[in-house]
């Protein structure tokens, strides 16, 4: 998976290098061509970055038996502390109340981070 994501880092960096070269920023046809596959390489190198934190964050995972493979340390709940909780993100999802619904998310899960959505507002 990295490997397909590592080609594709790649060809975002060369595109990078190209849309300020005043030759392709004069041939408008490429450079629209260019900048609009910038754009949606970013967004896969946005979440490139992330996985890569994901996968590199030792405090939160545990070795298998596979040096690929690692189990995520999992908060664990109390049914009777977050039932409650759990029952007013459906109230809130049907009356659609995003705004509340995504606070209230954000309280059970406090580390989520809305990127690049109307949301990051909520976040801390």
């Amino acid at each position: 998976m990295l490997d397909k994501l590592n080609i594709v880092q790649q060809r975002f960096n060369e595109i990078s290098d190209l849309i300020i070269q005043p030759n392709i920023i004069s041939d408008q046809k490429r450079y629209i061509k260019l900048n609009k596959e910038y754009k949606e390489f970013g967004l896969i190198i946005e979440k490139k970055k992330l996985y890569e934190e994901l996968l590199s964050d030792s405090e939160n995972t545990l070795p298998t038996h596979h040096n690929k493979i690692l189990i995520g340390k999992v908060k664990e709940y109390n049914f009777k502390t977050i039932e409650p909780k759990i029952t007013q993100l459906i109230v809130e999802a049907k009356n659609q109340k995003n705004d509340s619904l995504v606070k209230k998310m954000k309280d059970i899960i406090p580390e989520f981070i809305s990127q690049n959505s109307d949301f990051t507002k909520f976040d801390t």
